[in-house]
């Protein structure tokens, strides 16, 4: 689909809001899946696990299992889905990510100075390979703030030649 309120590709794949306004995401795979959400989720169809899987993210299914979760905070869905057998998560926000506690844990955000912005947190080395190491030296640059470094330093330009380029408004 794309569209902006796409939450999953059928009713039993998809994110739905909770009652506190939080999302959670529930990916069943199984027959034992299903029955396990239904133990949890009475008001739900009692559909055949086929039928059930080939609900779509926006029909009745979805739409029962929306006011479950809507009549729940996050950590109640969660946690009674978990206990149940059912896979599911939380739908993390991006606000959260800098101060998520595995995201720390992995050194996946740094702290760099930007030119214009001070001190800022981006994402971190996002790879990280035994034996390698790598390390992010500079925020993200504006549009031509490293070009005559670039052309210096790794295709050993002399400062005339960058001059000629910036004069032909070649380079910025």
């Amino acid at each position: 689909n794309g569209h902006a309120e796409y939450r999953g590709r059928s009713a039993l794949s998809r994110a739905y809001r909770c009652h506190d306004g939080e999302w959670v995401f529930i990916s069943l795979a199984n027959e034992s899946q299903w029955r396990a959400l239904r133990s949890i989720a009475p008001s739900v169809p009692h559909l055949a696990w086929e039928a059930a899987a080939g609900e779509s993210n926006d029909g009745r299914l979805a739409a029962a299992l929306s006011e479950e979760f809507a009549r729940r905070d996050h950590a109640d869905a969660l946690a009674a889905l978990a206990s149940a057998g059912v896979p599911a998560s939380r739908v993390n926000h991006f606000r959260d990510l800098f101060d998520d506690a595995q995201v720390r844990a992995n050194d996946l955000i740094a702290e760099l100075t930007h030119s214009d912005w001070g001190r800022v947190r981006q994402t971190g080395m996002l790879m990280q390979f035994h034996g390698a190491t790598g390390t992010i030296e500079r925020a993200a640059p504006k549009l031509g703030e490293h070009t005559d470094e670039v052309l210096r330093e790794f295709l050993g330009y002399p400062p005339e030649k960058i001059a000629a380029l910036r004069s032909a408004r070649i380079i910025k």
